[in-house]
């Protein structure tokens, strides 16, 4: 995923691609 710098900075989009593997790692944590 690529994010533009000019509306998001590197550390939103790190944080939004860590919760995203979190959730690909463990889809229990989906339903809850």
């Amino acid at each position: 995923i690529s994010v533009d710098h000019r509306v998001s900075d590197g550390a939103e989009a790190a944080q939004f691609l860590q919760a995203l593997a979190k959730y690909i790692e463990d889809p229990v944590m989906l339903s809850v």
